[in-house]
């Protein structure tokens, strides 16, 4: 009973990126969440592809921003730690 939540071990919020392919696990700071994701025809197609770094609310799953850069990342994200509370 209630509402979904990951210490529960339910599913809170999903987030999908058009076709694009996640190339590592999403960074957690704070109440956000970074992911980098890779387009292209394939997983590794990096020359041709696009990628896009994301923010996304860790409540909602909402996107907070979002940028394209001119190159695809080759790694996943960073974030700092979480400030004390």
């Amino acid at each position: 009973p209630g509402t979904p939540s990951p210490a529960a071990g339910g599913e809170v919020w999903s987030y999908r990126q058009g076709d694009h392919w996640f190339l590592a696990t999403g960074a957690v700071s704070g109440n956000r969440v970074y992911v980098v994701s890779a387009g292209g025809l394939g997983v590794l197609d990096r020359a041709n592809g696009v990628g896009v770094i994301s923010c996304l609310d860790a409540d909602t799953g909402e996107v907070v921003w979002s940028v394209t850069p001119a190159s695809t990342p080759a790694s996943g994200p960073t974030a700092p730690p979480s400030p004390p509370r």
